[in-house]
């Protein structure tokens, strides 16, 4: 394994990969750092100040620092042993992606998460420039929207649902086609044979009765639809979205809200977790 492949932080001794312990004390320092506000380049600065060297006695830069900031290894792998808990890995993680987008505020990400292509189902990708318009593309499909503030999407999630409040009668299980059941046919086939056999025993009949009312009740919501439409219903009753902030808002997505689909227009659709498409 070259040295160069080996993130910083470690070393190969006898072929087993370990923790160079000065290291290991950096990395912890940039991401205690990174996490309580200073920036890259300011990293850079202060390390360099010290006299801790990057690899190879070069000196640090935002790139460098950005570059243990984004490794994953850190957290502990098969092949890394951790240098880091999960929790500090994952809130610098969190704080890298929202800095990604700067113009995307908290409550907006909560969105923007289930936010997919109307035509395809794929993954949304956000085009920014030096204004606060995003131009939306789907890498699946090709798709490609005009630019559409974070504001106008955000307020036509949150119109449909405060309709959905105010109204439920449009929440209702989707039709979607049964699956046929050839194990219940033959059952009931052969309960209808065994019916007109005098010699059939009482015993053997009552055993096909039941095998046939358990495929029946199995087979009456399948995909769990009914089921989620009342959880939709029963969380609408409890909350009203127009009043919601950020906690309100994701803890309502995370109950009836599957996708978030745009099409080339910018126009939204909400799929719940009925299946439904609203």
């Amino acid at each position: 394994m070259k040295n160069s492949t080996i993130p910083y932080g470690y070393s190969v001794q006898n072929g087993q990969t370990v923790v160079v312990a000065a290291e290991k004390d950096v990395v912890k320092r940039i991401y205690l750092d990174y996490l309580a506000g200073s920036s890259p380049n300011r990293i850079a600065t202060a390390l360099n100040s010290a006299g801790i060297a990057y690899r190879n006695a070069r000196r640090w830069n935002k790139n460098t620092v950005y570059r243990v900031l984004d490794d994953a290894r850190y957290r502990g792998t098969d092949e890394y042993p951790s240098i880091l808990c999960a929790e500090t890995w994952d809130a610098v993680a969190a704080k890298r992606n929202q800095n990604s987008c700067p113009y995307m505020d908290a409550e907006f990400l909560v969105i923007r998460k289930k936010m997919v292509c109307a035509s395809c189902g794929g993954k949304l990708t956000r085009n920014w420039e030096k204004s606060k318009i995003a131009r939306w593309e789907c890498p699946a499909c090709g798709m490609q929207t005009e630019g559409i503030e974070d504001a106008a999407i955000r307020y036509q999630v949150v119109a449909k649902l405060d309709a959905l409040c105010q109204n439920h009668d449009p929440i209702q299980c989707p039709r979607q086609s049964k699956p046929i059941d050839f194990e219940c046919i033959r059952l009931e086939r052969e309960f209808k044979r065994m019916a007109s056999d005098p010699a059939a025993k009482p015993s053997e009949l009552d055993s096909l009765i039941q095998q046939i009312t358990q495929l029946q009740y199995k087979n009456i919501d399948p995909k769990g639809c009914l089921f989620a439409t009342e959880q939709i219903r029963l969380a609408l009753d409890k909350l009203q979205p127009s009043q919601c902030k950020n906690k309100e808002l994701e803890a309502l997505f995370k109950q009836i809200v599957s996708k978030v689909l745009m099409d080339k227009n910018g126009a939204i659709q909400l799929k719940l977790k009925n299946g439904q498409i609203l």
